[in-house]
Parts: C-alpha cells; sequence; structure tokens
C-alpha cells in the first residue's frame, strides 16, 4: 500500500492519508500488532490509492512521460520508465497475495 503512495507523491501528486501510511514505510519502526491498521481500513486505502493512481495516470501528458526520472530506481531514465517500474513492483506483490490466497484455501484473485 505505502508503494501506491510514494508511486505518487514520486510523481508528482499529493496523495491522501501520508500520516497513517508512514509506519509502512521502508527503514520504519516495527509496529505492535495493536499499531497496525485495521484490515478493513487497510484494503479502502489500498483501493482509494489505486483510484488516485488511474485518475493521475489519465491526466498525465505524453511530454511528462519522456522527463528524466524523479527518482533513481533500476532501469530507469525517464517518468514512463518510473511508471513501468512501480506497475511492475505491484504486480509482484499482488501475485505474492495471490498465492497467499490460494494457500489458505481461498480464490488467487481478490476481486
Amino acid at each position: 500500500m505505502f508503494s501506491r503512495f510514494l508511486y505518487l507523491k514520486t510523481l508528482g501528486a499529493n496523495p491522501t492519508g501520508a500520516e497513517e501510511l508512514e509506519r509502512y514505510r521502508r527503514g520504519s519502526q516495527s509496529v505492535p500488532p495493536e499499531g497496525h491498521l485495521p484490515l478493513v481500513l487497510v484494503s479502502g486505502r489500498f483501493l482509494q490509492l489505486g483510484d488516485e493512481l488511474s485518475l493521475f495516470l489519465e491526466q498525465l501528458s505524453e511530454a511528462r512521460i519522456d522527463e528524466p526520472a524523479p527518482m533513481e530506481l533500476p532501469g530507469t531514465k525517464t517518468v514512463g520508465d518510473t511508471i513501468a517500474f512501480f506497475h511492475m513492483h505491484d504486480c509482484y506483490h499482488l501475485g505474492q497475495l495471490g498465492l497467499a490466497r490460494r494457500v489458505a484455501g481461498l480464490k488467487g484473485a481478490i476481486a
């Protein structure tokens, strides 16, 4: 979930909920179980950030895609490369969640 927030922030958007997501930032302190957000809130924020991301990308100009990458990530030279990087990162973790769901006896896909 935090990666979607970072994705938006990196591309210059102003995503909602920075304070509540800070606990999930890479390198943050371990959070005791009682400090985690309720699952319903986490899944809701994940979907909300997805909606914000879709809207932001729809409004992104073609010229902006060719601009230099806003942060250094493996294999990124342009904003378009950065978008591809974050997209694949999201897909990777969604695949992990699908596998975990199947191991738990659930459908792989959430939707």
